[in-house]
């Protein structure tokens, strides 16, 4: 390549200085569509901001995204598609992957057009609209062609029935002349027991001298002679068939594959542009793989003002070569424009500048960039770098003279906007005229308002920092003799150029002699940089104790916090032992209320009007209160949830301290709580209770998220707050269990009466099973389970009386419209038992 031509190209040269081509690579090798690989390996920049900013977002889209994107053929139909809209007719190899394309362009395209999914993706959703296959086309080739490759029977019936056809004739042909062969009189004339062909036409091997006997037409003979291959008259006429119907059946194929040839060739550029718009969706999920091969690699802040700001940044091409290249700081802001890089040879000042160079054209590209969360890499346009031996390429012309050549192209393209790496400016020359050349370059340079990077030696250009403030130095570490290839922001670096030479075991001699020759000032200089740099050294190392001693204390502290939480979830789980503890007493306690109340009842049917009656419907009463209050006092408090409340769906994001109710699971149905988890389709629930918290695991789907004013209630009330109350508040305690005495004696009543809203789930406690009796005594059942209903506010009472033959269902439904303390009444909820019960609402 001559010097004009490296001028003339000088993005090229950019791009190869870079290793660009690495990454295009690894990129292209990446995408499933040959359009995409194509894209990938070619110079595919965005123009602005905004379509950087379009490909980071497809970038995190595809990250987000749990389905896989339906891309695993390589789509190569262009070719074909471009020869067939110059009017050739395709093969049937050629209609196949044509075929395949096209319906996994479809696929992509309802895929990624699906209404969740497109306001999940809208980024990919937006690149595969432009997918436009005709429905005719679509619809023309799907299953149009067979397991073996031919087009389909199924898919075109003309086909299958000529070709049923020709099969039977073929078998009936082959059949006849089987059974001629195997005739009487035949086997002196054979020469041969095998059926052969000729012409695509049934022969038998024959003597010669059979030839002229009237067995048929002779078609062919065998070398020597003495066979004659003859075509029997059996079956002359049914083979003339045979082969109508074979060229029927090719006419028909050429006429469904030149139907197919058109359509493709008419829909050409429909098809070229469904092409390019799946290979903009294939080249995302490219870009996020490529993020991940990358490692650790992010979606970059990205703007217009010049500006980079990247911790922990990695070389990408060395990170692609599998190398474990150390990660820098680099900085440029947009008042300090000019970054100058020093230190010692083969100390990586390189590396730092070509890392700067890619990070930028990764943007370009759309591809995440290799450094830690948070990284700004603003949008450069043009790119441009000066890095590498030019005498190498150019032959003509000194390593200087090509330099300055090139440092003339980069200047004059050069603007606000740009970004332009030079390595080792002014070098090659007199130091006093290169070191005076390549400031004079570098002031220029900013003066078109780029950001530049540039590596030297020279110690007036190291100087830069201190008497011009847009220009940062920095320098590589060098540390016990050896570079640690780490950027130092700030500090000046020597070029260590003895120390290297006596690592490389250069003569001593020599050594001291190159120390004598050394200007006294340079060298007075370089002793108070290497003082300076010690001293760094120092405070780095005491900064780096001081960080790991900060690095234990936090493990310290993780580890005691972790103890707490373990703790915590001790407590957590005996209060959840005492919350079942109590469950069970109050089931126990139910129980045995439930048994007095048998035996209430069983009194009440012993006695007759008066005080004794009465005394006994009121320790009904008080007994089903204490009951109700305990079923109560046991589960959640309940809140309002109106009925057009939805539910989540399964791909909702539930958020730990989100307040949401039961609305879609029975037991727990209108209760209030806050979430302390959330895994996967499982949520859990803290619920509280006169101060106890309780842990319910629910399926997502059974949750809402909670109203304004429920979670109000909530975050403000004293029952649903994720900080636990240590009061422990009892409803009932030793009244209730005098009175519970009094009850188990058959004695006078409890002191008052507590009022309670029973759920209108059914429960045994608000159910009267009738099932066996006659009308007349379920009617009175009923109407005294109903009367003792009214006192303790049930709202909803519930009979069972089955199916059988249904005159009791319907006596006691006719039995409740007339009753007064009914307000109506319906077949109970299939959850609660359905047809055979009754569900009464009371007035």
């Amino acid at each position: 390549m001559g010097l004009v031509d490296i001028v003339s190209n000088l993005h090229e040269r950019t791009w190869a200085s870079l290793d660009l081509h690495v990454v295009q690579e690894h990129l292209a090798s990446l995408c499933d569509t040959v359009r995409a690989k194509d894209l990938a390996r070619s110079s595919c920049f965005a123009e602005d901001v905004h379509e950087v900013h379009r490909r980071y977002k497809a970038v995190e889209e595809v990250w987000q995204s749990v389905e896989p994107i339906p891309l695993n053929d390589p789509m190569d139909i262009a070719p074909a598609v471009n020869f067939a809209s110059r009017g050739n007719t395709l093969e049937l190899p050629d209609l196949r992957s044509i075929a395949k394309a096209l319906i996994l362009l479809a696929t992509l395209r309802d895929f990624m057009q699906a209404p969740q999914r497109a306001e999940r993706v809208p980024q990919l959703a937006a690149y595969s609209e432009g997918i436009d296959i005709p429905y005719e086309l679509v619809e023309l080739l799907t299953d149009a062609f067979d397991k073996d490759g031919r087009l389909s029977g199924d898919k075109f019936p003309q086909l299958k029935r000529l070709r049923d056809e020709v099969d039977r004739l073929y078998g009936s042909i082959r059949n006849t002349v089987g059974q001629l062969m195997k005739s009487t009189g035949m086997s002196n004339m054979i020469t041969d027991e095998y059926i052969a062909q000729r012409n695509g036409r049934f022969v038998l091997p024959i003597k010669n001298t059979y030839k002229r006997s009237g067995l048929g037409i002779v078609h062919d003979q065998s070398n020597t002679g003495q066979t004659v291959y003859v075509e029997p008259v059996q079956v002359i006429e049914p083979t003339n068939d045979m082969k109508r119907l074979e060229l029927e059946l090719l006419q028909e194929e050429a006429r469904i594959v030149g139907e197919m040839t058109r359509l493709i060739a008419i829909s050409k550029d429909r098809i070229l542009g469904s092409l390019d718009a799946a290979a903009l969706v294939d080249i995302s999920v490219a870009r996020a793989k490529l993020g991940d091969v990358l490692g650790g690699a992010v979606v970059p802040e990205v703007g217009t003002e010049g500006c980079i700001s990247a911790e922990d940044a990695r070389h990408p091409v060395l990170v692609l070569r599998g190398r474990n290249p150390v990660g820098n700081n680099i900085h440029i802001e947009k008042d300090k424009p000019g970054l100058v890089l020093t230190g010692p040879n083969a100390g990586g000042k390189t590396i730092v500048l070509k890392t700067l160079g890619l990070l930028a054209l990764l943007v370009r590209l759309g591809i995440p960039v290799p450094a830690q969360r948070g990284v700004r890499v603003d949008f450069f346009s043009p790119i441009l770098a000066d890095i590498g031996d030019m005498q190498s390429v150019t032959g003509d012309l000194s390593t200087f003279s090509g330099h300055l050549l090139v440092c003339k192209e980069v200047l004059s393209k050069a603007a606000s906007g740009a970004l332009v790496l030079m390595d080792e400016m002014g070098s090659g020359t007199d130091p006093a005229q290169g070191v005076a050349i390549a400031q004079a370059l570098l002031e220029a340079l900013l003066e078109t308002g780029a950001r530049v990077a540039i590596t030297t030696h020279y110690v007036q250009l190291k100087e830069l920092a201190q008497k011009d403030d847009r220009f940062v130095v920095g320098a590589m570490e060098f540390l016990d003799g050896k570079p640690t290839y780490r950027f130092k922001e700030g500090a000046v670096g020597e070029s260590y150029a003895l120390e290297v030479a006596e690592r490389l075991e250069l003569p001593s001699a020599v050594l001291e002699r190159a120390r004598g020759l050394m200007d006294k000032g340079v060298v007075k200089v370089t002793e108070l940089i290497k003082e300076l740099e010690n001293q760094r050294d120092a405070l780095a190392g005491e900064r780096r104790e001081a960080e790991a001693r900060e690095q234990e204390m936090r493990k310290m502290q993780a580890e005691m916090e972790k103890k707490q939480r373990q703790l915590e979830a001790r407590e957590v789980e005996v209060e959840k032992m005492k919350y079942r503890a109590k469950l069970q007493a109050a089931d126990t306690f139910l129980a045995q209320l439930q048994e007095k109340e048998k035996k209430l009842e069983g009194l009440l049917k012993g006695v007759g009007l008066g005080d004794e009656k009465a005394t006994v419907e009121e320790a009904l009463r008080e007994l089903a209160a204490v009951r109700g209050q305990v079923a109560v006092d046991s589960k959640p408090e309940m809140v309002h949830v109106p009925s057009n409340i939805v539910l989540f769906k399964r791909d909702d994001i539930v958020r730990e301290g989100e307040v949401v109710v039961c609305a879609g699971d029975q037991l727990n149905s209108d209760r209030a709580g806050k979430v302390v988890k959330a895994s996967g389709q499982n949520v859990d629930v803290m619920f509280s209770k006169g101060g106890l918290d309780i842990v319910i695991t629910f399926k997502k789907t059974d949750l809402a998220r909670a109203p304004s004013e429920t979670a109000a209630l909530v975050n403000a009330g004293p029952y649903a707050g994720l900080a636990k109350n240590k009061e422990k508040k009892k409803k009932w305690t030793k009244a209730d269990e005098r009175n519970l005495k009094m009850l188990g004696k058959e004695m006078n009543t409890v002191s008052s009466a507590t009022a309670v809203t029973l759920n209108a789930m059914r429960t045994s406690f608000n159910t009267i099973d009738v099932r066996g009796l006659r009308l007349r005594d379920a009617e009175s059942k009923v109407d005294n389970f109903i009367k003792v209903g009214i006192p303790q506010k049930r709202k909803v009472v519930y009979i069972l009386h089955g199916h059988g033959t249904g005159q009791l269902k319907e006596g006691l439904r006719e039995f409740m419209k007339r009753h007064p303390y009914v307000g109506r009444h319906r077949s109970a909820d299939e959850s609660d038992g359905g047809d055979a019960f009754t569900q009464v609402f009371l007035k």
